[in-house]
């Protein structure tokens, strides 16, 4: 909320520049400016605290849960389950839930506030320029849409065949002599080939899928601030619009792009 309120500031400050320059009024907006940029970095280092405390109580939660569980479950359990594999949920997939956890719910909570807020003080600002960022909107979302299916298919490939070599590593090694004595190390080393094969198809499918997303959002951000900056200066040309209210609007119009990249 504070961070829409700067960009709103940014409005009064500039036609007080480019209109009446009153010095007094000018320096008003400025303390106001840096009282809510003093907000800014508080919540965000209050808000970065309390959500890794938290996402480290829940991860510990989950762990011991786990563990009690797992103690509890039949022998006939583990005999259809590799012990790697289940190695691999107590570590890799509940590392990667606690990324999740301290990144990705924080990031949806402000950038869910954020887009909300700003898109409000959009329509206040100028509802014709709102319906220029929400025609582009769509072409944004589509793009997410089909990036983010694709993302998601090959992370939970990739997890499922690391948990799958990993509990293949854990077998080989624990019956080491075993492979040894009936000469099976031709054979161990095809599978393993195989299953490294496999989980670096889905690694790297995974990972390009990944990284993908920013720069396609990116690009058509920035398509997004140029047609917002010519049709705003042809509204400021027929004086529907002050030169403080496009800048506004302009920097609402990257801060309502950078959620969604």
């Amino acid at each position: 909320i504070a961070e829409i309120a700067v960009n709103g500031m940014l409005s009064p400050v500039i036609d007080t520049l480019v209109g009446n320059y009153n010095r007094s009024v000018l320096i008003k907006y400025l303390l106001i400016m840096g009282f809510f940029v003093i907000l800014i970095a508080l919540g965000q280092y209050l808000g970065h605290l309390f959500m890794a405390r938290l996402s480290q109580r829940t991860v510990h939660k989950i762990r011991s849960d786990m563990f009690a569980h797992m103690e509890k479950l039949p022998i006939s359990y583990f005999d259809r389950h590799a012990h790697g594999d289940l190695m691999s949920t107590f570590t890799n997939d509940v590392d990667m839930l606690t990324q999740s956890l301290e990144q990705g719910i924080s990031q949806v909570t402000i950038s869910a506030i954020t887009l909300v807020g700003t898109f409000a003080m959009m329509i206040y600002l100028s509802p014709i320029l709102t319906l220029v960022v929400v025609a582009m909107l769509l072409v944004m979302f589509g793009a997410i849409k089909f990036v983010g299916q694709k993302s998601a298919g090959n992370f939970r490939n990739q997890q499922a065949a690391l948990a799958d070599m990993n509990g293949y590593i854990e077998e080989m090694m624990s019956g080491q002599k075993v492979v040894k004595v009936f000469n099976y190390e031709s054979r161990t080393i095809k599978r393993f080939n195989a299953k490294n094969e496999y989980l670096r198809q889905a690694s790297t499918q995974a990972s390009a899928y990944g990284v993908m997303l920013m720069p396609i959002m990116g690009n058509l951000s920035f398509v997004l601030y140029a047609l917002v900056s010519m049709v705003g200066a042809f509204l400021v040309m027929l004086q529907r619009l002050s030169v403080g209210n496009i800048a506004s609007f302009l920097q609402y119009t990257r801060t309502f792009s950078r959620p969604l990249t």
